[in-house]
């Protein structure tokens, strides 16, 4: 998976649901083969059923920081390890804070990324409306890069740094304003794009998005995946692979 453009925070959920949006250059794999989750909602317990729905259809349990490969279950991010963390906490690019431990290496062209509470945010990016403009997933921080709209992701084997590819991945935005503002993009193994989305409006509230491969498709699917925003950025929350 690569990519995702909008001027939203992202609760980065990384949980793979699935829902069907509007696709914009999307390969006809992508479209076809792709199982999609979405749920918009003012808070955390409004999307939840949907939630909960995308992490069913990855498995059970939720693996953790257990050494992979594993034969079942799904891996979740969280910025705020589970509701105990409400510092604001500034990270470079390369982040690498969960490569080991949940898979995930997030780069931005910016300058780094922050993990912050609402009224951290505002201090961050000089805006005190962010104070009372984003909703969290994750109870107490959101994720964001700094310096640019623009994250990546990049899959590892859990536990090393061997390249892998997933078969789902999902998120959860903060205050999605505009259509066709926010953006998902999906890669395959060679680098190839296997389609971007666009994620549905969710103002001043929560945007569940994900995709998943069907349980059944056997080929590798989602490489890096990259997410944009189209201010600058808002903040990522909770993220699963």
């Amino acid at each position: 998976m690569r990519r995702t453009t909008s001027k939203v925070i992202i609760n980065f959920l990384a949980l793979v649901i699935a829902s069907y949006f509007l696709f914009t250059s999307a390969s006809e794999i992508f479209a076809q083969e792709f199982i999609g989750y979405s749920a918009a909602g003012i808070d955390a317990n409004s999307i939840k059923p949907v939630v909960d729905a995308f992490r069913n259809a990855m498995g059970s349990p939720n693996n953790g920081n257990a050494p992979g490969p594993l034969t079942s279950g799904r891996r979740e991010i969280n910025w705020d390890g589970g509701g105990n963390n409400s510092t604001t906490s500034p990270a470079p690019t390369s982040f690498t804070g969960f490569q080991l431990i949940r898979s995930a290496l997030f780069t931005t062209p910016g300058t780094g990324f922050v993990q912050a509470p609402p009224f951290g945010l505002a201090t961050t990016f000089n805006n005190a409306t962010y104070s009372t403009l984003f909703t969290t997933f994750s109870p107490l921080r959101l994720f964001s890069a700094v310096g640019s709209n623009v994250t990546v992701v990049h899959f590892f084997r859990p536990g090393t740094e061997i390249p892998a590819t997933v078969n789902a991945f999902g998120a959860v935005f903060a205050d999605v304003d505009l259509p066709d503002s926010t953006s998902a993009e999906y890669f395959g193994p060679e680098a190839e794009s296997l389609g971007k989305v666009f994620v549905p409006p969710a103002n001043n509230g929560l945007r569940s998005s994900g995709y998943s491969l069907p349980v059944s498709e056997s080929r590798s699917s989602v490489s890096p995946a990259v997410t944009r925003h189209l201010d600058q950025t808002r903040a990522l929350q909770r993220m699963r692979l």
